[in-house]
């Protein structure tokens, strides 16, 4: 089984924030040597423009840490069917989860190997208090015996899950499935599994 890091994302703001927070003590120390001198009427204030970088990046590191803390400690772990294994076209898809925030939701998709396109299945995992989901999903057509597919459990905010939503009702509308070259915004993946169909 795959899951996916979500080391690296956390890493960043952090590591962003450091950042910042040196460019404004380093604006301190400039500003405080700087009002020791005579400055001309010319001259550049560098210890303003430090301290507005230093501002600016703080900031950005603050708000990026706050999107990313929504999703860091959540976990969600396709534990049925197991990867690698054989599954009929119709599968149950089973799982577990662990600090899903509140408004968000586990959306199943299918990942066709030949195709290369996401297939969101119609409704939300429904997610239990014992902390286990399921999702029912169709693995492709009843021509696919033999194929490769990615069983994805992703995690998804409303935006997201409007997203979801509208693609499925619009595709039902033309009984057609195109499927989405790439995850839309607001969702993270936390699990990818590959079956082979019977």
């Amino acid at each position: 089984m795959k899951a996916e890091s979500t080391i690296a994302p956390i890493i960043v703001p952090i590591i962003t924030s450091i950042i910042g927070g040196a460019c404004a003590i380093i604006a301190a120390i400039i500003s405080t040597r700087q009002k020791k001198k005579i400055e001309t009427k010319h001259k550049i204030n560098w210890a303003t423009v430090t301290k507005f970088i230093g501002i600016i990046i703080f900031t950005a590191s603050i708000g990026v840490l706050a999107w990313i803390k929504a999703g860091a400690h959540s976990k969600i772990i396709i534990t049925h069917p197991l990867d690698g294994t054989s599954v009929d076209i119709q599968q149950t898809i089973r799982g577990t989860y662990e600090g899903i925030p509140e408004g968000y939701s586990i959306w199943v998709l299918v990942y066709p190997h030949n195709a290369g396109l996401f297939y969101p299945q119609g409704k939300p995992a429904i997610m239990q208090e014992n902390n286990e989901w399921s999702s029912d999903a169709y693995i492709g057509t009843p021509d696919d015996t033999g194929n490769k597919f990615d069983i994805v459990a992703v995690l998804s905010d409303k935006k997201a899950r409007d997203s979801f939503i509208a693609y499925s009702m619009e595709e039902k509308e033309k009984k057609s499935w195109q499927g989405l070259e790439s995850l839309p915004e607001g969702t993270k993946l936390l699990h990818r599994i590959t079956v082979i169909r019977k």
